[in-house]
């Protein structure tokens, strides 16, 4: 008899291993040899064809080194299982909870830990709520601390010096004269899948096709800001519309939309000048409609918000205005893009900027239905 231990033996080595063990336990079948060393059929079929290390036991000499393909100590096995074990706990539970767990005992307390599943959840749910409770709080105090940052100012904009063709006379654009919301979230729509060119005072807005109802939105808001019904053209994967007009091509160059790649566009400056939240808001709806999603998380409970972007400069704006107004923005992929994690920061997102595209609509909606607003939450927390 060898040294204890689990041997994985070639195909060869292993026919002749059990036609000898048959004869060495006096067995006819392989069944009988399954009851005879007190192991299932099953494990005796795995180790007929490889699927499990054979024990030393069933070995009645010492194989030849050439016919082995591995040796792993006797216990190999449970000490794997231990491991695999112990990171599913801690998969499935979180670190109070195993702390809790071995201040009671450990695996001794398994049969009133483990088995009390309503001790486990109410734990689970306390430190999820003391969690949330501070994030909220981490919230509220961010809106606290930077609500006189923000003003009322919506600036006036003289648009006498922008030339206008004969076309454009003849069509009755009009060019607006106050910032408002609306050209805010205009203005983030460029800045997200607008393009403006040089060439024949050429803009357009492309947008993916399944997003066909959010496009047609984009063409009520151009009739409503320039007295333009744009036509929404359908190519492929894309939809959008294409505008030839010089005064809002220059219209848009004295917002500081400057034509050509996009690579260092920002938030023009008369937006930040402003420190009207309620625009900055809808440029960043504009932004967050066209270059942006609302991505579910695998595990069904946890999702976030997204925004990409090529211009460094762009990210860098959008997490200085989104602290301030509380929320907590992460920065990835060396500048490009910003994450919202959590359903707080949905809430948060659906009252201070909310969305125009249908497609970011119905998920918020599906995440925060029934959510009671943070008003509401500030409200419970002082006591009232």
């Amino acid at each position: 008899m060898i040294e204890s231990k689990r041997i994985l033996l070639k195909p060869e080595s292993r026919r002749e291993l059990f036609q000898r063990s048959l004869k060495r336990y006096n067995v006819e079948t392989f069944q009988e040899l399954a009851r005879t060393l007190k192991v299932s059929n099953s494990c005796v079929k795995k180790w007929k064809r490889g699927d499990r290390y054979i024990p030393s036991r069933l070995l009645d000499e010492l194989p030849k080194r050439e016919m082995v393909l591995d040796v792993k100590d006797e216990n190999w096995g449970c000490r794997k299982g231990g491991k695999n074990g112990i990171r599913k706990l801690h998969e499935k539970y979180s670190p109070a909870i195993l702390t809790e767990w071995r201040r009671q005992g450990g695996r001794k307390a398994r049969p009133t830990f483990w088995r009390d599943k309503r001790k486990a959840h109410r734990i689970v749910r306390k430190i999820i709520k003391n969690r949330m409770g501070k994030r909220l709080r981490r919230i509220l105090e961010k809106i606290e601390t930077h609500k006189d940052y923000f003003t009322n100012n919506f600036p006036h904009l003289d648009t006498t010096a922008v030339p206008c063709s004969k076309n454009d006379l003849k069509r009755g654009i009009k060019l607006p004269q106050v910032m408002d919301e609306l050209l805010a979230e205009e203005i983030g729509v460029h800045i997200g899948d607008g393009t403006l060119v040089t060439k024949r005072n050429y803009f357009s807005v492309r947008v993916s096709v399944n997003e066909l109802e959010y496009s047609n939105h984009l063409a009520r808001l151009y009739f409503q800001l320039y007295n333009l019904k744009p036509k929404v053209f359908i190519r492929g994967s894309i939809c959008g519309f294409e505008i030839y007009s010089r005064a809002i091509f220059e219209f848009k160059k004295s917002l500081g939309l400057p034509p050509g790649k996009k690579k260092d566009i920002d938030i023009p400056a008369i937006l930040k000048e402003s420190r009207n939240m309620k625009l900055i808001s809808a440029c960043i709806r504009g932004i967050f409609d066209t270059d942006g999603c609302v991505y579910f998380m695998k595990d069904g409970k946890h999702s976030k918000i997204i925004v990409y972007s090529q211009s460094a400069k762009l990210i860098e704006s959008l997490t200085f205005y989104l602290d301030k107004m509380g929320f907590e923005p992460k920065v990835y992929d060396a500048g490009r893009k910003i994450m919202l994690y959590g359903v707080p920061m949905l809430k948060l997102w659906v009252e201070k900027i909310g969305t125009s595209n249908p497609k970011h609509y119905l998920k918020l909606k599906q995440i925060i239905s029934g959510a009671r607003s943070l008003a509401w939450i500030a409200f419970a927390q002082k006591g009232h």
